[in-house]
């Protein structure tokens, strides 16, 4: 039901930026993001580009060196975004707002802490949502497994 078309021009401002406090092993954290984009065609120029102007991560982390080369870490977080619209030429689409509860687990390890796994639990609230850049809604709750190395 979508029909993507180029535009001419895009010009895109913005800013982001993260505070965080340590307490001993837990660091409460707020991380901002304010953006504007605008679209240019010959026939329309808009800011409706389907991108919320902002988004913020709140949370508080949790690290523990459990000896010389591995890190237990845990992240408690919600992450929202403010509405959005987009609209094509013809038609106008709005996105409502939204804030998902998520909690991360993980262990850093080896001698430079060059591998990583970790457990992540999204969206514990099931709640239905959709991020501005995709058009499938967001799924339920939603656990991951991730497993990375450092070269």
């Amino acid at each position: 039901d979508r029909i993507y078309v180029n535009i001419d021009q895009a010009t895109t401002f913005g800013t982001e930026g993260r505070v965080a406090y340590n307490i001993d092993q837990l660091a409460p954290y707020v991380q901002l993001t304010w953006i504007r984009r605008k679209f240019e065609r010959s026939e329309y120029e808009t800011y409706d580009t389907g991108l919320p102007t902002v988004s913020s991560r709140l949370g508080v982390e949790y690290s523990k060196d459990l000896d010389s080369d591995s890190t237990l870490w845990s992240d408690l977080y919600l992450r929202l975004s403010s509405e959005s619209d987009e609209f094509d030429g013809a038609k106008n689409e709005h996105k409502a707002g939204w804030t998902t509860l998520n909690v991360a687990t993980g262990l850093d390890f080896g001698e430079k802490r060059q591998y990583k796994v970790a457990l992540e639990l999204l969206n514990l609230l099931d709640k239905e949502y959709t991020p501005a850049t995709e058009n499938i809604p967001g799924k339920g709750v939603t656990a991951l497994l991730r497993a990375a190395i450092s070269f």
